[in-house]
């Protein structure tokens, strides 16, 4: 049965080449240093032979050189069949990287859903805490509006505002070199403004139970 010089389906070559690249080349590497070792090994014996007229000196040259010419031409065969292999294994493994590519991209599509999932939880939970500042701001406001006469003055007090509190204050305070201010806030978490915020509550209540009554202007006392 004729055929185009490639190797029969069922021949231990093509199961190589077709179900494992590397040993084919690994054979076809093979073959060709054997070629190009039994090219040294002719030329030696070649240079070897000391020259004489005998017909059989002509003969063993001959025989020679028709041996190197044979390798010559297997070198030849060997290297392209090497080249070819070498493209085809590289073929092979752009494929497999565009497939691995193909198959990569959803997945990191699924991590940046869930990540952009997590940032709008986030953002959601910060304009929650900028709403919770603004309406303690008020709350601790409300606590010196209307402020009674016969109570110490409200301006000796303002240090007991909860705005006064470092996480609170609108001060700009000085700060070694930090991270960004969401990632400073996770790292400082827990804290505890409320336990802070009732300790200047109880000083507050605490000076005014123990302060005296202030007296009243004369021109008040006269009315």
């Amino acid at each position: 049965m004729g055929g185009s010089g490639g190797p029969a389906i069922g021949s231990s070559s093509c199961v190589i080449s077709l179900y494992d690249p590397d040993d084919s080349l690994v054979a076809a590497q093979s073959a060709l240093d054997h070629a190009i070792e039994k090219i040294r090994s002719l030329e030696l014996e070649r240079e070897s032979r000391p020259f004489a007229l005998e017909d059989g000196y002509v003969d063993e040259i001959s025989r020679i050189d028709r041996e190197l010419n044979i390798q010559h031409a297997n070198t030849g065969i060997h290297r392209d069949r090497l080249n070819a292999l070498r493209l085809r294994s590289r073929d092979q493994a752009r494929v497999k990287r565009e497939r691995e590519k193909t198959a990569a991209i959803p997945e990191i599509k699924k991590r940046l859903a869930r990540r952009q999932a997590a940032t709008e939880k986030l953002d959601q939970l910060l304009k929650q805490t900028a709403d919770h500042v603004a309406e303690l701001i008020a709350a601790d406001e409300a606590v010196f509006e209307r402020w009674p006469s016969a109570l110490p003055p409200a301006s000796r007090l303002s240090y007991l505002r909860a705005t006064t509190l470092d996480p609170l204050s609108s001060r700009r305070i000085q700060r070694p070199i930090s991270a960004g201010i969401i990632r400073e806030l996770a790292n400082r978490v827990p804290f505890d403004v409320a336990a802070d915020v009732e300790k200047s509550s109880r000083e507050l209540i605490d000076e005014l139970e123990s302060a005296p009554v202030p007296d009243l202007p004369e021109e008040e006392i006269a009315a």
